[in-house]
């Protein structure tokens, strides 16, 4: 059977176009249209119908209808309703350009709507759009798309259109209620005009120069519009933040390419220059000419060889050995005797070298307020002895001091590898760390002398430094006697706590700081939860009191952002967990929380129990959240573990910066 167009279609109704009306449905439907009068069916002739070879009946009318979509196709047969019925093939129906046919043949109702523009311009060759199913009552049975002269194909969504007018063809297949299949189709037009570029580059192509500097200018424009361009020479690409550029040409042929996109469109042009580089004399351009005379151990130069413009290579020599250069031209050495030393510079271009360049460098050491020289590769001693011995304190009989010492490169040197003698015996350390190791100390009533000596193994150099420090001439037994005041506060600030207390207090000869807080915090009802005991080992676990130290912990939000870095998404570092809000102890928010304290300024490596003060200490007892890093204390670790997040017994908190206190 040939398939025809539907006759008695209603109005168009929005759908979309893979939308299926319900079979069943469709068949009640056209039961019921059957049984309403018969001369309903007038609706669905036009003018094109075919016309029915059968003669009408008294009552009756031949009727056939005929439509072409895609074509066309042959009508139906008229079938008289009268007392003779008519029978006849119907002429040959006419394109409708997707809509229905009314009764006179006028076009009416859409079935399928897109969202082509019919003659627009488009720039892109991939097309996109969409179709959109009208009449409801229909079934989409295919949906083909044809663009020019090719063949159709299933739609997908776009089509590849070509420079030019383009021939757009939608067809759907559709079956009505009466399960008759029909085609529909309608064709657009669409033109594709890609984007002009116009390219500029005032490079002359096949020029030859003799300057290994060369400059030209290069940019593009498309719809009056700027664009980048890209620009290599030799393979290698060349940037600029304008439209300026400079480069380096090497000897012989240099090949330019200059390109630029838009769109779909793209411009491409390609160069020629020819650098010869000229014969010409040496020169070497340095500023070792500054440093005729120095009394740093180490210094830094630059030196450049040209040949005419051309840069060159260098060869220098100290002493008659070669002296590497950095990726930047510049040169380091290191003087270790102070005498003149003689630089030999020569500008090399391949198997030539200019005249020898010689300039001589004098070494001296510095000297010191007395006029001695000092000899910058011994070691660097660093100690709080400087500032007791500057300022003459008396201290008690026992105290604590630290030492801390340096190569001249600024490595530190370990506790190994430097001794402590009083009054001259050797005393040892009671805690060492890379960077600090703390003594205590037993002095003679009176002055005592303390001398320090620092070895530099790699440099096979020797530091010393003697300090003279006195106690107080009539010292009596231990914690018999005042010997001085001291300042101790404790704080949270990392929480929010300001102040937990404020004390100015005595000290006694022979007393630790465990035995001197121990009754402060006592005043404060404070309740310590502790180990070891307060002569030997004592550690600050946590406090507790009976009154609120907060109504609700305030981290501040930088801190709490470095903590989050730390923790890295695990949930173990940071956990803002802790027991009550009168009580802060370890482990409270996160793995690294705890007690620590600071004394002028510094974290001792020391614990409660091993610091014995002097006379003016300011002592800060202060809550960490990352081992003392977000208080100015990671140094008193000691150690450079790995990251909690790998070693969660570790000390360090991997790449976060902790640029702050607390």
């Amino acid at each position: 059977m040939v398939p025809t167009l539907p006759k008695g279609i209603t109005a168009a109704t929005t759908s979309s176009v893979n939308s299926e009306p319900d079979e069943d449905q469709n068949n009640s439907e056209s039961k019921k249209k059957n049984s309403d009068n018969k001369t309903d069916n007038k609706q669905g002739q036009t003018a094109d119908a075919g016309k029915p070879t059968g003669s009408n009946g008294t009552n009756g009318n031949g009727g056939s209808s005929g439509n072409n979509n895609s074509g066309g196709s042959n009508g139906q047969s008229g079938n008289g309703n009268g007392e003779n019925n008519g029978n006849g093939p119907g002429d040959k129906g006419k394109e409708n350009g997707n809509k229905e046919l009314g009764p006179k043949g006028e076009q009416q109702n859409e079935y399928f709507k897109t969202t082509i523009i019919d003659g627009e311009t488009v720039t892109r060759s991939s097309y996109s759009f969409a179709i959109t199913q009208i009449n409801k009552e229909l079934n989409i049975r295919n949906v083909s798309v044809k663009v020019n002269s090719g063949e159709d194909f299933e739609f997908t969504g776009n089509v590849v259109l070509l420079p030019g007018e383009n021939k757009i063809k939608v067809s759907v297949t559709y079956r009505d209620k009466e399960k008759k299949i029909f085609t529909v189709s309608k064709t657009y037009t669409v033109y594709l005009e890609l984007v002009k570029i116009q390219l500029h580059c005032n490079i002359n192509n096949g020029d030859t120069v003799t300057k290994s500097s060369y400059r030209f200018t290069a940019y593009a424009e498309a719809a009056g519009k700027e664009i980048p361009v890209s620009v290599s020479l030799n393979g290698k690409s060349v940037n600029s933040e304008s439209s300026e550029y400079e480069v380096k040409l090497q000897e012989g042929k240099n090949q330019f390419v200059v390109s630029t996109v838009s769109g779909e469109s793209r411009e491409e042009k390609k160069y020629t220059i020819t650098y010869n580089k000229p014969i010409s004399d040496w020169s070497i351009s340095t500023n070792l000419w500054d440093f005729e005379v120095v009394d740093v151990p180490e210094i830094t130069f630059y030196a450049h060889g040209l040949r005419g413009s051309q840069e060159v290579g260098m060869l220098v020599l100290c002493e008659g050995n070669e002296i590497p250069a950095d990726e930047n031209g510049n040169y380091t050495v290191s003087f270790e005797v102070n005498r003149t030393y003689t630089f030999d510079l020569y500008a090399v271009d391949g198997n030539e070298r200019s005249e020898r360049t010689s300039i001589d460098v004098t070494y001296t050491f510095a000297v010191d307020e007395d006029g001695e020289e000092i000899d910058p590769f011994k070691p660097t001693i660093i100690t709080d002895l400087f500032e007791i011995e500057q300022n003459e304190v008396k201290v008690p009989g026992k105290f604590s001091f630290y030492i801390s010492c340096k190569d001249y490169k600024g490595n530190y040197i370990t506790a190994e590898n430097f001794k402590v003698f009083v009054n001259g015996e050797e005393i040892m350390y009671v805690q060492p760390n890379v960077d600090k190791t703390s003594y205590n100390v037993d002095l003679n009533p009176g002055p005592n002398t303390i001398e320090i000596y620092a070895y530099d193994i790699n440099n096979n150099k020797t530091g010393f430094r003697r300090i003279i420090i006195t106690s107080d001439p009539d010292l009596p037994s231990d914690g018999e006697k005042i010997v001085g005041t001291i300042h101790v506060s404790m704080e949270a600030t990392t929480v929010g706590v300001a102040n937990i207390f404020n004390e100015t207090v005595d000290i006694k000869e022979g007393v630790n700081l465990a035995h001197i807080i121990d009754p402060i915090l006592q005043n404060y009802n404070i309740v310590a939860d502790s180990s070891g005991s307060l002569d030997e080992g004592y550690y600050l676990e946590r406090i507790n009191t009976d009154y609120e130290l907060f109504s609700k912990p305030a981290i501040p939000e930088d801190l709490k952002e470095k903590l989050l870095e730390w923790d890295n998404g695990t949930g173990v570092v940071f956990r803002e967990k802790y027991l009550g809000n009168n009580s802060l102890g370890e482990f409270d928010f996160t793995i690294g929380s705890g007690w620590m304290y600071m004394v002028n300024g510094e974290y001792p490596n020391l614990g409660f129990a091993q610091y014995y003060p002097k006379d003016g200490d300011d002592i800060r007892i202060r809550f960490t959240l990352a081992y003392g890093k977000d208080i100015g204390g990671g140094d008193a670790m000691g150690g450079n573990n790995p990251p909690p997040d790998g070693n969660q017994n570790g000390t360090d908190t991997g790449s976060v910066v902790w640029d702050k206190e607390w």
